[in-house]
Parts: structure tokens; C-alpha cells; sequence
């Protein structure tokens, strides 16, 4: 039913995708960060011949130069990712909203083309048919919506993270 809404929910499962790949990534420049720390810090406690402190000069240069564009991509990160998350929710939100409508729109429509003894039965009284048009459509659009751009980001960040585990490993 969500066929005339594909390329929303593409554009959706697109930017859920890049946002899991960028969080996956984010971790690994922030792992790299602290082992640039960690070495910076314990290299010129070790000893302090000569040629450990040349180790700790060319260590020191290199901490700035990944340091300054370590900072660059923790400050760009959580912006890129804001703008994913706007975008994959409009998205989904659009597309189920839509779902919605058009769901509530044909059982509304059934509802119309049953005989006046179908509304006789206890079961099927106003509130009760007005309950089920309103639930009945609002668990289709949490299905198609919210759930759908969960699992694909949490499946994006498990395959990029399995990735890059295999090739730093």
C-alpha cells in the first residue's frame, strides 16, 4: 500500500543508511583520538633518551595534524547527523501520514458499503468502528514509519561497523 510513496521512503532508508555509516565511522576517528592521547601521554614517562624524545616529537606532530582534523569531524559529525535525522523522519513521517489517509479512507469507504444490519451488532457501534479506523491506521504508520527507520539504521550501523572491524582487525 505504501507503492505511491517509494521515493520518500527511499530518500528515508537513504539517510538512514548514510546516518548509521557516519555513526559507525564517528567511532572509529574517536577510538583513534584517544590512542593518539593515550600515546602522547605515556611515551615520555617510559624513559627519556634521546631517541624517545625524538619518538615523542614526531608523535606530538602528528597528535596536532589529526587533532585539528579530529576536531573538524567532531564538530561537522553531530551537525551532518541532525540534518539526517530531520530528513529520514520528514520523510517516514510523510509517508505514513499519507498511509494513513489512505488507509482510514478505504475501510471508512467499506464501512459505508455495509447493509444496515451490520451496524445493529453490539460490536460494531460508532465508537467502536471509530476506534478501530483511528488504531488500526495509526499501527500501520508506526509500522511503515518509525519501526521501518530503526531497523534499517540499526542494520546500516551493524554491517559498517562488522566492516570496519574486519578491516582494522
Amino acid at each position: 500500500m505504501n507503492r505511491p510513496e517509494w521515493n520518500i521512503i527511499l530518500v528515508g532508508c537513504l539517510a538512514c543508511l548514510t546516518s548509521g555509516a557516519i555513526q559507525s565511522i564517528g567511532i572509529v576517528l574517536l577510538t583513534k583520538m584517544v590512542l593518539c592521547i593515550r600515546i602522547l601521554y605515556i611515551c615520555p614517562t617510559k624513559s627519556s633518551s634521546d631517541n624517545d624524545c625524538f619518538a615523542v616529537f614526531i608523535v606530538e606532530c602528528c597528535m596536532l595534524v589529526h587533532s585539528s582534523y579530529s576536531s573538524d569531524v567532531v564538530l561537522i559529525k553531530p551537525i551532518i547527523i541532525i540534518i539526517l535525522f530531520l530528513l529520514q523522519f520528514t520523510a517516514f513521517a510523510a509517508a505514513g501520514s499519507k498511509l494513513t489517509q489512505r488507509v482510514r479512507s478505504k475501510a471508512f469507504t467499506c464501512l459505508l458499503r455495509q447493509e444496515v444490519a451490520y451496524f445493529d451488532e453490539p460490536e460494531n457501534n460508532s465508537g467502536a468502528l471509530c476506534a478501530r479506523l483511528s488504531s488500526d491506521a495509526m499501527a500501520l504508520q508506526e509500522m511503515s514509519g518509525t519501526r521501518l527507520s530503526i531497523i534499517v539504521e540499526t542494520f546500516s550501523m551493524l554491517a559498517f561497523g562488522i566492516s570496519l572491524g574486519f578491516y582494522f582487525s
